[in-house]
């Protein structure tokens, strides 16, 4: 899909285009259709028999999306005017009927926003993954209506039985990084739990074990809330995105909650825009939960060192390897590094026992005091003094700490003193010098070879995962020493792909000679 404002751009969007669909489907035909600058994107639930009738079970809005994938869907459309639905239903049953439609199918269209003008999309001959919404508020199974249909049964209802009562929200959990990029998220699911509150239904499609691999499709749940009211229905679906934890995969569910709680959508006022509108350019993680992350990993270490002790309260019997110090007057501390596995981004953690508490310092952050109350062996709900508490999911990828926060995934590695200050030599001798893959994926291009100079920034290797395609780029410039993959390799996340010369001391210009 590609964006014309300049008739004078309009051949090379063209010849782009045809290449793209000719590498994606093995078809270059083109279709143009006219730009909706601000467009809703609004479907109707079609009903069809073999004996020739035909219903429809009224309006999902599906105007919240990103890369034209929907992310939010609610029945029925808020803010839609009478004139507009009525046409949509006209114009949904028209087409039905035209084909003999006879199953369960949602004819799809956008509505310029402000107007009554809708324009046909698609239609989907099937069941769509906002289905629940129709059911919830029209009381309908509508998987059981499919198969009645296949089986050859009349429709259960005439159109003058179906009626919408209440309002129904849908979110779609995906393994993505919506702070960057929406990037594929990897991982093994550790400790699952399911929203069970009043109002909440769940669709899920994982489970403690489950292995979410670059394979398939991001989406792993959905969450609906419904309830009398849209507002009620959009806070039951908010507790419900709190409640619901896949701890060891991450997921985009701070970017959901950061939604339903914005006041362009609690006001109704959605257009497939509304991203950008809502959050700029793109939306950022809270950094205050990153940093009450670190602290939640040291208390963790802290705790798992203490569980080899025979003592617990005898520092001196413990083999963790964690370094206790005590200035006078002051209670022992242990100092941790905690930092993001991948990145440069090491922390000193201190942490002082403060009778049932502790005193903790992030980097030169000013000191705060923070209760941490164990919830399960690996769910920890941290309280600071000052701010909000929070509740932080545990689990192990080899010596990295996995932890979750409603959604959100950190990996952080956890190391005493000692082991940093070793682990600090060896990553500045080899600072830049490996591109690795920061997914498990496919290799589609390569773009350099043994020998090759590149500058910082070039796009080395692309990779594709989960539909989704990343350049991977030099660090630094350099020199090509080795390419250590093919297109069409399946690689893991850290695989080193391609390996630059590595860093060595200033060469000293030579003297220049002088003609005697």
């Amino acid at each position: 899909m590609r964006r014309v404002d300049d008739l004078a751009d309009f051949v090379a969007h063209l010849d782009l285009a045809r290449r793209e669909a000719m590498r994606a489907f093995g078809d270059d035909r083109v279709l143009i259709e006219k730009l909706i600058e601000r467009p809703r994107h609004l479907e109707v639930q079609l009903a069809g028999d073999r004996h020739g009738n035909l219903v429809h079970l009224y309006e999902r809005e599906c105007s919240i999306q990103r890369n034209y994938q929907k992310v939010i869907e609610e029945a029925p459309a808020p803010r839609l005017p009478p004139a507009a639905r009525e046409q949509l239903f006209s114009a949904a049953l028209k087409l039905g009927s035209e084909i003999g439609y006879d199953s369960l199918g949602t004819v799809e269209f956008v509505l310029a926003e402000g107007t009554d003008t809708a324009y046909f999309l698609e239609m989907n001959t099937r069941l769509q993954v906002e289905h629940p919404v129709t059911e919830m508020v029209t009381g309908l199974d509508l998987v059981e209506w499919q198969i009645r249909i296949a089986c050859d049964e009349v429709l259960p209802l005439s159109q003058a039985d179906i009626a919408v009562s209440g309002w129904a929200v849908e979110a779609r959990i995906n393994c993505e990084d919506p702070a960057h990029g929406h990037r594929p998220e990897f991982g093994t699911v550790g400790r699952y739990v399911e929203p069970t509150l009043a109002g909440v239904r769940t669709h899920s499609g994982i489970a403690s074990g489950s292995v979410i691999s670059p394979h398939y499709d991001s989406m792993v749940a959905k969450l609906i809330g419904h309830g009398p009211t849209r507002a009620q229905a959009i806070d039951r679906l908010r507790d419900g995105l709190v409640d619901f934890e896949a701890a060891g995969i991450g997921t985009n569910q701070s970017l959901l909650c950061a939604i339903v709680d914005h006041s362009l959508f609690r006001s109704g006022r959605l257009t497939t825009g509304f991203l950008g509108e809502a959050f700029g350019a793109s939306w950022r993680e809270d950094r205050a939960a990153l940093h009450d992350a670190r602290i939640a990993a040291a208390l963790r270490a802290l705790r798992e060192g203490e569980g080899h002790a025979r003592d617990p309260k005898d520092h001196w019997q413990r083999g963790s390897g964690y370094r206790f110090m005590a200035a006078a007057g002051r209670r022992a501390a242990m100092r941790v590094q905690v930092a993001l596995d991948g990145e440069a981004d090491e922390v000193m953690v201190s942490i002082e026992p403060d009778d049932g508490r502790h005193v903790v310092r992030v980097g030169g952050d000013e000191p705060v005091i923070v209760c941490a109350s164990w919830l399960g062996a690996d769910v920890m709900l941290l309280a600071p003094q000052h701010g909000p508490s929070r509740r932080f999911a545990f689990t192990r990828d080899g010596d990295v700490t996995v932890v979750n926060h409603v959604g959100t995934r950190w990996r952080l590695r956890v190391l005493s003193e000692l082991r940093a200050l070793a682990r600090a030599a060896t990553q500045t001798a080899a600072q830049g010098s490996e591109i690795k893959s920061e997914m498990p994926g496919a290799v589609t291009e390569i773009h350099v070879a043994a020998g090759d100079a590149v500058a910082a920034g070039d796009v080395l290797v692309v990779m594709e995962a989960m539909k989704l395609i990343f350049p991977l780029v030099a660090a630094r410039a350099g020199t090509v020493a080795a390419v250590l993959c093919a297109p069409g390799d399946i690689v893991p996340r850290g695989h080193t792909l391609v390996q630059l010369e590595p860093l060595g001391p200033t060469p000293v210009p030579a003297a220049t000679a002088k003609a005697s």
